[in-house]
């Protein structure tokens, strides 16, 4: 990669350049191609390589919002290093609103590094590190809650801690910053995450909003903590816009799910404080009988809520986080 020259997959952009393209994955059995979008930015002064990337479940929708906006705005005159911006990592769920990739079943976001011989979405993994998350310095992946779930809408952040990159992750959260930190065990695998900092690129996973909307409050969050990271890395002018001084909750969270079918209700926002044994939610059946109360196992904080009603026993209902740490600055 030459400083006056990049190229992720087919998009190759000179300093100076803003450029986009698809990247081919495969072909369906019409002959249709099986892309993913890439925007390169090419700043016109040296600096990092930062990837933003989206949509890896195709119901969350406020990431690619952020990402398109942030592209259309950013002038390479302004850049110094190079942002690569993937609205679009998973283009069949994408185009069926749905969380998983409908012609395999599988959640992408499962099973990184992927299978160049598999089925689609393993393909599908191995090319988007291959091709796109090894190429550059900085990730950092944008989530939401989906069409049926609501996570914090000032923004959460999913990190392993205890790994060689732990000053670089906790450094990207600061510029994040969100207003909860779910602390995930170290190599857990299956991420694309997890897979960048495998291989020493710090990498963090913001979360905001969900429900199956794109409120901008949320689209906000996602831009605002991207374009802080941004500043943080030196890649852009002006001080990060993050408060002076700020203490964040972190918790281990785990989720709750239903052990009956039913109408779920919840009882509870997504980050409130609850008691131990307090009613999170409750399910009734089709004849308005109470299946089952939700409670809380013990003291902490509401990570995730549910939304849609409906829900078989085994879908997600709450994540439940135990407050474990504070990050302060």
């Amino acid at each position: 990669m030459s400083k006056s020259e990049v190229s992720i997959g087919p998009v190759t952009a000179k300093a100076g350049e803003k450029k986009q393209g698809f990247l081919t994955i495969t072909h369906g059995p019409a002959g249709s191609a099986v892309n993913i979008p890439i925007i390169v930015v090419h700043g016109t002064q040296p600096g990092p390589n930062l990837l933003v990337d989206s949509c890896i479940h195709g119901d969350e929708y406020e990431g690619p919002v952020a990402i398109i906006r942030l592209c259309k705005e950013l002038l390479p005159e302004k850049l110094k290093g190079i942002l690569v911006g993937v609205p679009v990592m998973n283009p069949y769920a994408f185009e069926a609103g749905k969380r998983e990739n409908p012609l395999d079943g599988v959640n992408l976001n499962r099973i990184f590094p992927g299978n160049p011989a598999g089925t689609i979405s393993q393909r599908l993994a191995h090319k988007i590190l291959t091709e796109i998350v090894y190429k550059v310095e900085y990730v950092v992946d944008l989530h939401s809650g989906g069409n049926i779930q609501i996570l914090p809408r000032k923004g959460m952040t999913v990190v392993p801690f205890g790994t060689p990159l732990d000053k670089q992750i906790k450094d990207m959260v600061k510029l994040y910053n969100p207003e909860l930190i779910w602390k995930s065990p170290p190599w857990t695998g299956g991420t694309i995450r997890d897979n960048a900092i495998a291989k020493g690129i710090p990498a963090i996973t913001g979360e905001s909003g969900g429900e199956g909307r794109c409120r901008e409050e949320t689209v906000q969050k996602h831009y605002q903590g991207t374009v802080n990271i941004m500043k943080g890395l030196g890649m852009l002018e002006g001080k990060p816009d993050i408060p002076e001084h700020k203490e964040i909750p972190v918790v281990e969270a785990a989720p709750i799910t239903a052990t009956e079918g039913g109408i779920f209700l919840p009882e509870v926002d997504v980050m409130q404080q609850v008691g131990g044994g307090q009613v999170l939610g409750r399910t009734l059946d089709v004849f308005g009988n109470e299946v089952e109360c939700l409670k809380a196992p013990g003291d902490g904080i509401v990570a995730l809520v549910r939304t849609f009603p409906m829900a078989h026993a085994g879908d997600w209902l709450c994540v439940f986080g135990k407050l474990v740490d504070h990050m302060k600055w």
